[in-house]
Formats: structure tokens, sequence, C-alpha cells
């Protein structure tokens, strides 16, 4: 709308980067004088001025905004991502830590699941129906990197075919909990990555903790053997 458009941040240095989680979603539904924002592919978008999204409601009411809209606007919708061009995305989507079990497949809810740091819809596969997967070994609505990536014949091959929408993020509130007593997860947080080092031996200091000192290279090359569990934001 401004005149000036991207000029006036043109060599202005970012300091970070927005995150709408979940939760903070739902209230962009475009009701209210609220903006219609949707997510789609792990990326935010601002429907506010398309004709068809007015007062964030799309075909009737068969979408909404304030949703995550991945395998709708992928899958169901007849138009793709064509809809989505153009359209200026305002942030990154985000699913807390504490937001991921809500999701887990059942009473209507999608199948949610965290793997290396990114958030995937497992709700199209008929493996994982009701968010179950092989008898409720694995469920949906949890952080399964290392039960996905190490201990699962697959591997990283079950992906494939499921929605990307998110990234998987912890407050600093939240990381605190993964100090292998509170929660039996032992998390570090450096740089903005979260990574599970229980498997570490070598690993010294506490755990549940943002690490903001300059690691030995003996530590960063650690981490560089950990396995990346989410991303950490501040409210």
């Amino acid at each position: 709308m401004s005149p000036h458009r991207e000029r006036k941040t043109a060599g202005i240095e970012p300091v970070g980067v927005l995150v709408i989680t979940l939760k903070e979603l739902e209230s962009f539904n475009g009701r209210n004088r609220m903006k219609s924002y949707v997510a789609v592919e792990g990326k935010v978008y601002d429907f506010t001025q398309l004709n068809r999204w007015r007062n964030g409601s799309h075909q009737g009411g068969m979408h909404l905004a304030g949703e995550e809209l991945t395998s709708e606007l992928l899958k169901d919708s007849p138009h793709g991502v064509r809809r989505i061009q153009g359209v200026d995305a305002v942030a990154l989507f985000g699913v807390t830590i504490d937001e991921l079990p809500s999701m887990n497949g059942r009473d209507g809810k999608k199948a949610y699941v965290a793997v290396s740091g990114k958030v995937y819809d497992f709700s199209n596969f008929s493996r994982w129906r009701n968010g179950s997967h092989q008898g409720g070994m694995h469920l949906a609505g949890e952080e399964l990197t290392r039960e996905l990536l190490e201990d699962s014949p697959h591997g990283d091959v079950k992906l494939d075919g499921a929605y990307l929408v998110g990234i998987l993020v912890f407050t600093p509130e939240q990381l605190k909990r993964f100090d292998g007593i509170t929660e039996n997860r032992k998390f570090v947080a450096y740089e903005g990555i979260v990574y599970d080092v229980a498997d570490l031996g070598d690993w010294t200091g506490n755990y549940g903790v943002e690490l903001d000192r300059e690691l030995s290279d003996k530590e960063l090359s650690l981490l560089e053997e950990a396995l990346v569990i989410g991303f950490l934001v501040y409210n």
C-alpha cells in the first residue's frame, strides 16, 4: 500500500524472523476487524484483501481464515497454490511444543507429527488413521525425530507424501522442562536451534537451557552429531 514499498527497508539489518503460532493464528480469522491469515506450507499469508475471503470465509464457510489449510489448498482445492501467488506472506507458521499434542488426529483434528524441527500433517496416511501408527506404538501430536529417523526401519522415507505445515518451536520457558528430569529428554538451544543431546556422552553442562556463550570446537562438533528438534522463539 506504500508508494515506497521495499525501498524503505533496503539496507536495514534484520533482527529476527516473525513466527505466528497455532494459537495466535486462530485470532486472525477475518472477523471483528481482524485480518484474515491462513497458513500454507509453513508460511502465514494475509488473505484480507481477497474478495473470495471476505470476513475470513471462503466458499460459503468451507474454508476459514485463522487456520492451517495446507492440505485443503494443495489437495482439495481445484485452484491449488495458484490462489496464493501474489499474496503476501507475513510470517512463518510455528507449532509450539505445547500446542502439538492438540493436533493428535482425533475428534476432527489433523494428525501433526514433528520431525527434525519440521511439523508434518500425516492425516492423509492410511497407516496413521485417527493419529495412531502400528497399534499405538507411535502417536500423532508428538515429536518423533528419534523414533522415525533412527528407530524406524523406514527412516525418512515415510515423510514422503506428508504435507509440511510449519516448524516446531519452543519458548525459553518450555525449553526449561526438557532438562532430563521434568521431561525425560535432554534438549539445549544454540543460535536459535533446539538440539537433543541425550546421546552425546561427552556433553557437559546443564540441559533445558539456551547456550548464550561461545562454544568450543569440541562442543560444536558434538552438536553436529545431535538431532535437531526445533527452534527457539521469544514472546
